[in-house]
């Protein structure tokens, strides 16, 4: 058991998380990195800690709910993390994340309202799906994405690796088309990047619907990536 205002207003270089425990009383402390692991499965959120690195060991296979007060985060590779959960980056600080190789689905509003302005599919990405969910309330039917923001058009930008789109229904937001209640479709401002000889392919795909811009990574200054 560790008191909460045991680290009040410290500021620790390195806090190592080993089994995962109950440690969330902390409040009041800046960490500079932080580790989940080696013994870890489980990545929870210490609440009211301000962290710039979050370092996730290989053996972490779900995380919960990663808030604003993380500024950085960083999977070992190779990674097991199969899913990332609905709202478990919502709100995150961070602007860059490197997808982990292993995540097979990303779920819809994992990255709600997030500050994420880059997220980067690598290569040997096992991705095959990003949901979408359909939600009806205060008399607004919409579809709503792994990236929803609310009611504003997002600035994130994606850079994919895949020849081939993966089949979305929408990333961000849509008014279901059989509803004449709101008929704005909310994407992206930011930039998809993929290959250069899948550009047309994004394009004619839903991707296209979610992202204006849309450039060769050979074209790019992630071309070394």
């Amino acid at each position: 058991n560790i008191g909460k205002e045991a680290f009040q207003h410290c500021t620790i270089d390195e806090l190592t998380v080993t089994l995962g425990g109950d440690v969330q009383s902390i409040s009041n402390c800046n960490v500079r990195k932080l580790s989940y692991g080696p013994n870890a499965t489980t990545a929870s959120t210490l609440s009211d800690v301000n962290v710039e690195i979050v370092h996730c060991h290989t053996g972490i296979s779900q995380i919960s709910s990663f808030g604003p007060n993380y500024q950085s985060v960083i999977f070992e590779e190779p990674s097991t993390i199969k899913t990332i959960e609905y709202y478990d980056f919502s709100q995150c600080a961070f602007e860059t994340f490197v997808l982990p190789t292993s995540v097979e689905t990303i779920e819809h509003c994992a990255f709600t309202n997030s500050d994420l302005k880059l997220l980067i599919i690598p290569p040997d990405s096992k991705l095959s799906k990003i949901e979408t969910d359909y939600n009806s309330y205060n008399s607004s039917s919409q579809y709503v994405g792994a990236f929803y923001n609310g009611l504003e058009t997002s600035s994130l930008s994606i850079l994919c690796h895949f020849t081939t789109p993966l089949s979305v229904n929408c990333l961000f937001r849509h008014s279901n088309p059989s509803s004449s209640y709101n008929s704005t479709h909310y994407g992206s401002n930011g930039t998809l990047y993929v290959p250069r000889s899948s550009v047309a392919l994004y394009q004619a795909s839903h991707w296209g619907k979610d992202f204006k811009n849309i450039v060769a990574i050979e074209d790019s200054e992630y071309s070394a990536l």
